[in-house]
């Protein structure tokens, strides 16, 4: 019976110690995930340049972007097919594989995150996107019913969605009511301004509302050139140009380009805040349903900072093209504190 006793006690021993291990691993599985979930969305700002080795840098300028501007300095020889896959691959590090450089100098700004309430991708749908009057294109439509933050603008008679990352990141889309055929994507362009978005973030409510958001995979480049002029910077086009802190040789700049891209699922996008739930009835126009079936805007912002981190408009997602920096010249000059 001592025997049998003792046996029954070292297996109940052995049970509870495998209980105690089984527990500790389903514990560190929901804290790795939890942790994963926190971390999956990211933020990326790196300058870095690269300068032709025949073009003597001054010290004191490399010294000041690497302590002031946080940027890498580089000098390469251009003439060869490496120097491309080299700044290549450092892009590539640094945005994780969202963009592909030009080998000039490279601003790399990515973001990437998951939505705080994703989209179910068995909703998807395949439908059309009203690019004008005459012009319809197909489109991967994504759908939600939740209760989410929306808003109307009354001045700017337009329909605001806010949809939130889970951190500190949201996304704000703005498309012009339907109701108001006289206003267009263009008009809406030119209206608004960065006191409008700082309004969206405290006037959005909740409200149970079926939404429809258009799966995007958009990509632009465009020059900088007429930008930066129309911005009061023309000299450094020409030979006016004085860039004697950077370097003792006679030179200007020939060209400046950007590339962004923009890609949006039922998961995130690739490109996060404390939510209150506030269940007060809008009492201008009902948003009950509220579809992104036409051109519209987007802006990605950082609540926790009051920033603008992006923002382009859709206005044929077929073209795979979502800004056109011309167009928003005015946006931009507007969004500038």
């Amino acid at each position: 019976e001592l025997i049998n006793y003792l046996a029954c006690k070292c297996i109940s021993l052995i049970a509870l110690v495998f209980f105690f291990i089984v527990f500790f691993l389903w514990c560190l599985y929901v804290i790795l995930n939890v942790c994963f979930e926190l971390c999956s969305i990211f933020f990326v700002s790196k300058t870095a340049l690269y300068a032709s080795n025949k073009l003597k840098l001054l010290p004191e300028f490399l010294k000041e972007i690497k302590e002031f501007y946080h940027s890498d300095g580089f000098t390469v020889d251009f003439s060869v097919k490496e120097t491309l896959d080299k700044i290549n691959t450092y892009v590539k590090e640094k945005t994780r594989g969202e963009n592909r450089p030009n080998p000039f100098k490279n601003v790399t700004l990515s973001s990437k995150g998951k939505w705080d309430m994703p989209f179910n991708p068995s909703r998807t749908r395949q439908s059309r996107f009203h690019v004008d009057a005459e012009t319809t294109v197909p489109v991967q439509m994504m759908h939600q019913y939740e209760s989410l933050k929306v808003y109307y603008d009354v001045e700017l008679t337009s329909k605001v969605l806010c949809l939130d990352y889970n951190n500190s990141f949201s996304m704000f889309l703005a498309v012009p009511d339907i109701h108001w055929p006289v206003k267009t994507i263009k008009d809406l362009e030119m209206a608004i301004s960065r006191q409008h978005i700082e309004k969206w973030r405290t006037a959005v409510r909740r409200r149970n509302t079926d939404i429809y958001v258009p799966k995007l995979s958009l990509k632009t480049s465009y020059s900088l050139k007429d930008i930066l002029k129309g911005m009061g910077m023309a000299d450094m086009f020409t030979d006016k140009a004085d860039f004697t802190g950077i370097s003792e040789e006679k030179m200007l700049i020939s060209k400046a380009l950007h590339k962004a891209s923009l890609d949006l699922d039922e998961k995130g996008t690739t490109a996060a805040a404390v939510t209150t739930v506030d269940f007060r009835l809008l009492s201008y126009s009902p948003l009950d349903t509220l579809s992104f079936d036409r051109p519209f805007m987007i802006f990605i912002t950082d609540q926790k900072n009051d920033n603008i981190l992006f923002f382009g408009k859709v206005v044929n997602p077929e073209e795979k093209q979502y800004c056109d920096i011309q167009d928003v010249m005015t946006t931009l000059a507007s969004m500038c504190p």
